[in-house]
């Protein structure tokens, strides 16, 4: 029997891990991070050229294919998880439904949020040792500038794609509950 699979991709800080740790409580499914994963293969394998560093697109082109045959294998051994990254896009998910299957995928994204409003929201949630809280507020703000660039774009290909995005940057826990809704609509 298939266990409850999901696949929740999107901007960094848009709530993928609250979506993902909700989702893993509820249905006791493994929790896949894909920043884990990307950093094992960047401290591992650094010929293959999959890190945190550098432009997400080209990462996610290096990443899909590796993931995919592992949330196929999760799937075979007829395991649940909920997957959890910032490296896949759109056209990426499209490819990886041909080997998964029609898993259910959202993407987070701020697109609308205010740069300011979403630099004290960060600030404020982030625990002391969370990778955010470690850049300076120039470099944090560089980010939110990047990720709401980021969530234009995601939104425009989820659009192209028929996948569903929702928007994060204001109403934050109901948007993510509108997530949720969308992964269990199976």
């Amino acid at each position: 029997m298939m266990g409850n699979q999901y696949i929740i991709c999107g901007a960094s800080r848009s709530g993928k891990s609250v979506l993902a740790r909700r989702l893993q409580e509820k249905f006791k499914v493994s929790w896949i991070l894909g920043d884990a994963i990307v950093s094992s293969m960047e401290d591992v394998f650094p010929d293959l050229g999959i890190s945190q560093l550098g432009d997400l697109q080209e990462i996610g082109n290096r990443f899909a294919d590796y993931i995919k045959f592992v949330l196929w294998h999760y799937a075979y051994a007829g395991c649940g998880y909920v997957l959890d990254t910032t490296h896949l896009y759109p056209r990426h998910i499209v490819n990886m439904r041909e080997k998964i299957g029609n898993v259910p995928v959202v993407f987070l994204g701020y697109a609308q949020a205010d740069p300011d409003e979403k630099f004290r929201q960060i600030r404020s949630f982030d625990p002391p040792n969370w990778w955010t809280s470690e850049l300076s507020d120039t470099q944090l703000q560089q980010l939110i500038r990047g990720q709401i660039s980021k969530s234009i774009e995601l939104s425009e290909a989820c659009a192209e794609s028929g996948l569903p995005n929702v928007e994060v940057g204001r109403h934050f826990e109901e948007s993510i509950d509108r997530a949720e809704a969308i992964l269990n609509a199976k």
